[in-house]
């Protein structure tokens, strides 16, 4: 699943060209939750193209509720943006036991590891594609990593809950008394 806002910056045109370059033997579908600009231009592109069409589903707007019921239902959750802070939806996705694939940079960085989500590198477009792809398919290949991340995402979580971060800062602080 996608979830967000369907704007340039949050690399749906790179999750089309990368989900093109998957073969037609692999059979998955990939839900999108969530409306924006660039909605009507992502439908267009999705609904031109019958490989597409069978691989992407629009669930649309959904209350914050809504989602986190939805979470219980997704494998992964996608994250194409190159360009991200931090991103709740990561943080959500978690703490519901659900891996991320995304790419190995920013606040994903800070928060994911290899062993709980699917994370890649790459240093030009064409390179970052192929590697996305190579985590979509594995993915998709390996039931059983996809299970072990999906265990060890519901740790990870608890790192980050408000307890947790109200007892760093705490310390950050009186540190520097």
């Amino acid at each position: 699943a996608v979830i967000g806002r369907a704007v340039y910056r949050k690399g749906y045109d790179f999750l089309i060209d990368t989900i093109k370059t998957i073969p037609r033997e692999y059979d998955f579908l990939i839900k999108i939750y969530g409306t924006g600009k660039e909605t009507k231009k992502i439908k267009k592109i999705i609904e031109s193209n019958e490989m597409l069409r069978k691989r992407f589903i629009f669930a649309g707007e959904k209350t914050r509720d809504e989602i986190m019921k939805e979470y219980e239902a997704i494998d992964v959750l996608i994250m194409p943006s190159l360009r991200e802070t931090t991103g709740t939806v990561i943080l959500e996705a978690i703490s519901k036991g659900v891996p991320v694939i995304t790419i190995n940079k920013f606040g994903a960085k800070n928060i994911l590891d290899k062993n709980n989500s699917y994370l890649y590198d790459g240093i030009n477009y064409n390179e970052i594609v192929h590697n996305f792809r190579r985590q979509i398919i594995n993915c998709i290949e390996n039931r059983e990593e996809l299970r072990r991340k999906s265990l060890l995402c519901s740790e990870k979580a608890k790192e980050f809950i408000w307890e947790k971060k109200v007892l760093k800062y705490t310390k950050i602080y009186k540190e520097q008394e």
